[in-house]
């Protein structure tokens, strides 16, 4: 119904005061999943066939731009898994997984100076993985580098 930016009236997520954008929706066939203080739906879902559509109404991405944002990021994780764990984690850099049936490949984004961070698997295991642009090869579960505000695949062989 509107979409408006949160410091001309204040919304909140519980005691938590949102900064940003947020999205004043009105669902018809979702459930509402959590309100904002004033009542109105900051997560709804829908159950489409076989998957789920999760809405959130606040603007977690403008909210996350920034390490540092504890709550949204707990808060984004909460109603976009549920009761599901991710896989792998990667604390330090953003991380995107594509599976596929010999290898999975990992991309990683450092908006950041260079540093070495640590991919870590809760169910995964790998032979081998190599960078396909350099053909550097890595030890699993080494420390991976990555250059100042850049990115970097790597392809995981399972």
């Amino acid at each position: 119904a509107d979409f408006q930016y949160s410091n001309n009236v204040k919304w909140k997520i519980g005691e938590h005061v949102l900064d940003g954008f947020v999205m004043d929706i009105h669902p018809t066939s979702a459930k509402v999943i959590e309100r904002f203080q004033n009542g109105k739906p900051s997560v709804t879902e829908n159950k489409p066939g076989k998957g789920t559509a999760v809405i959130l109404a606040a603007d977690a991405a403008f909210a996350m731009k920034s390490p540092g944002n504890d709550f949204m990021e707990e808060w984004t994780l909460k109603q976009t898994l549920g009761g599901l764990e991710s896989p792998y984690s990667c604390p330090n850099a953003i991380v995107y997984r594509l599976a596929a049936p010999e290898a999975d490949h990992y991309f990683f984004i450092n908006d950041d100076e260079a540093k070495s961070i640590d991919l870590n698997f809760k169910y995964f295991e790998y032979r081998n993985v190599t960078d396909p642009i350099s053909g550097e090869t890595l030890k699993p579960g080494s420390p991976v580098e990555l250059e100042a505000y850049s990115g970097r695949w790597l392809r995981f062989e399972k």
